[in-house]
């Protein structure tokens, strides 16, 4: 199978960029449940969506991390995990109200898939 921009290089199985054109052959998209948060008292956990849109081949998230002291994995056990490709895996994130800030904030949620750069996607606190 060639890429798919520009169709000149013939891609094997363990690619995860077109040597011609650079093509990322890593796609996902993130999406966050509940967000903005706006129950500071008894916020309920957040569900972090990967979506695999590779189509090709599984991603392997490596890590789920926030810049925010109040978010964190509910379940640290649950990275690494491998999300095949065409399908989605959710995750689910803990609100630490003792480390909340006052409202309004926000929070970067950093997942990192293996052989790609982080993707990011921001919380509120409403």
């Amino acid at each position: 199978m060639n890429c798919k921009r520009c169709e000149v290089w013939e891609l094997c199985g363990v690619e995860n960029f077109c040597s011609w054109c650079g093509l990322s052959l890593l796609r996902l998209e993130l999406r966050v449940d509940n967000s903005p948060i706006s129950d500071l008292e008894y916020p309920p956990p957040l569900m972090l969506t990967v979506v695999n849109l590779s189509g090709e081949r599984d991603l392997h998230v490596e890590s789920v991390t926030s810049t925010a002291p109040w978010v964190s994995l509910l379940d640290p056990l649950s990275v690494p995990a491998i999300v095949p490709q065409n399908q989605q895996r959710v995750f689910l994130l803990d609100i630490d109200t003792l480390q909340t800030p006052a409202a309004p904030a926000a929070g970067e949620v950093l997942v990192q898939v293996a052989h790609a750069d982080p993707q990011s996607i921001t919380l509120q606190i409403v």
